[in-house]
């Protein structure tokens, strides 16, 4: 007999870079859930998060910057924003997305938002722009700004201003499976 779960929790592993098809396997999660049992699917959804207050111009190409590192520009049905449509094409019924926003200041040296971004969100973004940056549109004007406000020895360096933010919009598809 093969084992049939009532929930079954996916966090930010759904993805094209894990998985070359990740709707593929969303149906195989399906199919392993219990008749009534939900599939949820959490994303961070760190290429739509908030980082660089008041450099909005700068951050979108960043992000580009980004997914291209990471392998994320194709735009078919493997991208990685299509949860909900993975979701309808494993069958689940009762699809939901909630969205639950995380924002948080670098008010204080030791808070937990400034050690993510200094010591995770920054560096990969810093990253990205010198990896992928001219590949993506960037110019040399933008690529030194982006070291300029990304380098922590910078008079500039973002992390200075006491009232920078993050905010991420993590986001959890839900899905039932109602058939046995």
């Amino acid at each position: 007999m093969v084992p049939r779960f009532d929930l079954i929790w996916a966090s930010d592993v759904i993805w094209p870079t894990v998985f070359e098809d990740p709707g593929g396997v969303v149906v195989a999660l399906a199919q392993a859930l219990a008749p009534g049992g939900v599939l949820a699917l959490f994303n961070t959804n760190y290429c739509r998060s908030m980082s660089l207050p008041g450099h909005s111009r700068l951050e979108r190409m960043i992000r580009t910057a980004s997914e291209h590192t990471w392998g994320l520009i194709q735009q078919d049905t493997a991208h990685y924003e299509r949860h909900g449509e993975w979701l309808q094409a494993a069958g689940m019924k009762n699809i939901s997305v909630d969205c639950f926003p995380i924002a948080a200041t670098t008010l204080s040296p030791g808070s937990a938002a400034r050690a993510y971004l200094e010591g995770i969100v920054w560096p990969e973004m810093r990253h990205a722009a010198s990896a992928s940056g001219v590949a993506t549109g960037m110019k040399e004007e933008d690529l030194r700004q982006v070291e300029v406000l990304l380098d922590p020895g910078s008079s500039l360096h973002v992390g200075l201003t006491p009232t920078t933010y993050t905010v991420h919009p993590t986001l959890l598809w839900t899905g039932a499976r109602l058939n046995s």
